[in-house]
């Protein structure tokens, strides 16, 4: 068979494998590829139908691949569709909850406007377009609106809410069905007219932050707390309690927790289970005394017993070595143990409006201490050794029995602030 040099003609030749491997199969002719050479018999000849079953083939993949895409963007409007109208549907739903609510509540119905939806209402937030909480209420903010009255039941359907903040309100009442809440992370109902809270609130799993300050509560049931797991924070003050459940001590996660402002007598036995906790505050109540296991809390960082009738504090104190801040201000404290002394991460000591007759000279090994305040107590003098409290900027010694300082006391290196007011024997 006659072979032909093309390229030495001046002809084109034939792509490369690929290429003449598609033709072959469009054609149904077979070419051969030697080196440069290749048959010319048919090749030449087919040329026009290669060209034209090439053609048709893009035009063919061409057409497929714009209908595919025809087809995805028809699912993906569907798919849109269907997600506008159940979010719509959703948002339906929640603004029937709080419609119900509006309806026996005069505050809500001069708040929330019915002609303008319900996701422009002041105070409601929806979830994001497109989310997972797309048409649901995720937030609901209605501070210091005169609410009066009992929450509705209703506010139990509203299944994507995170935080429910009804602060400053005349609220007399809130429904078992807040236990439904089950997406509830923060609930704050501080300074309403509650008497009680329901037992379904130990339903709330993810809870992290319960706020019921400044109510009228004498009692929180036990089970109320039971399922608080995943609880950080917890204020219980500004109530009439004279006693917290035992389940406050399952509490393993809590780190904050203010019982201020109560009628307790004595520190609740349960919080000594709680040893993440690292703010306690239990200041305003009716304590005559401190228990050791207090010293057992070590990640405490502020503690907090000033307005109690305390006559003394436990030497298991010093075992609190993070904490930063100590408040023992207005008990009838007559001493202080020198082992306060211990305490290196100290920072703020405040022990005014007690009885103390003198001050403890270890006290002058607080290394971090930056504020001591001793207004108001019975001292007569004050140790050299706190001229070792190198870091101390404050000191109110201001109100007691003092006729003189030490100079080592006058001469403190970070010293800003000397209150040595009411001390008649000092001019």
């Amino acid at each position: 068979m006659a072979r032909l040099d093309l390229a030495g003609a001046g002809v084109r030749t034939l792509p490369h494998d690929d290429v003449m491997r598609n033709m072959s199969k469009l054609t149904g002719i077979r070419l051969r590829e030697e080196g440069p050479y290749m048959p010319i018999e048919g090749a030449l000849r087919s040329t026009p139908a290669v060209i034209e079953a090439a053609e048709a083939e893009r035009k063919r993949r061409d057409a497929e691949e714009a209908e595919r895409k025809r087809r995805e963007a028809e699912a993906e409007r569907k798919r849109r569709e269907a997600a506008e109208s159940g979010r719509e549907r959703r948002e339906a739903e929640e603004g029937d909850a709080l419609r119900a609510w509006r309806s026996k509540c005069p505050e809500l119905r001069s708040l929330w406007d019915l002609s303008k939806p319900v996701s422009a209402w002041a105070g409601v937030s929806f979830g994001k377009s497109g989310g997972a909480d797309a048409g649901r209420v995720v937030k609901l903010v209605l501070e210091y609106k005169k609410l009066t009255g009992g929450l509705p039941t209703a506010v139990g359907g509203l299944a994507a809410l995170k935080d429910l903040n009804l602060n400053g309100n005349q609220l007399t009442s809130v429904p078992a069905e807040l236990g439904n809440l089950a997406a509830l992370e923060v609930l704050t109902l501080t300074v309403n007219k509650l008497t009680s809270v329901p037992v379904e609130l130990g339903r709330l799993t993810v809870l992290t932050r319960l706020n019921l300050h400044g109510n009228r509560l004498m009692s929180v049931p036990p089970a109320a707390l039971r399922g608080l797991t995943a609880l950080l924070f917890l204020n219980l003050g500004g109530n009439q309690l004279t006693s917290v459940p035992a389940t406050l001590g399952k509490l393993c996660l809590l780190n904050e927790l203010h019982l201020n402002g109560n009628q307790l007598t004595s520190v609740p036995t349960a919080l000594s289970g709680l040893t993440a906790l690292t703010v306690l505050i239990l200041a305003g109540n009716q304590l005559t005394s401190v228990p050791a296991t207090l010293g057992g809390l070590t990640a405490l960082t502020r503690l907090n017993l000033s307005d109690n009738q305390l006559t003394s504090v436990p030497v298991a104190l010093r075992g609190l070595t993070a904490l930063t801040r100590l408040d023992l201000e207005d008990n009838q404290l007559t001493s202080v143990p020198a082992e306060l002394g211990q305490l290196s991460a100290l920072e703020t000591l405040v022990i005014r409006g007690n009885r103390l007759t003198t001050v403890p000279p270890a006290l002058g090994g607080l290394i971090s201490l930056t504020r001591l305040d001793l207004y108001g107590n019975q001292l007569r003098s004050v140790p050299e050794e706190l001229g070792g409290l190198t870091a101390l900027t404050v000191l109110d010694l201001g109100t007691n029995l003092l006729t003189s300082v030490p100079a080592a006391v006058r001469r403190l290196p970070a010293l800003t602030r000397l209150n040595l007011e009411g001390n008649a024997g000092i001019n």
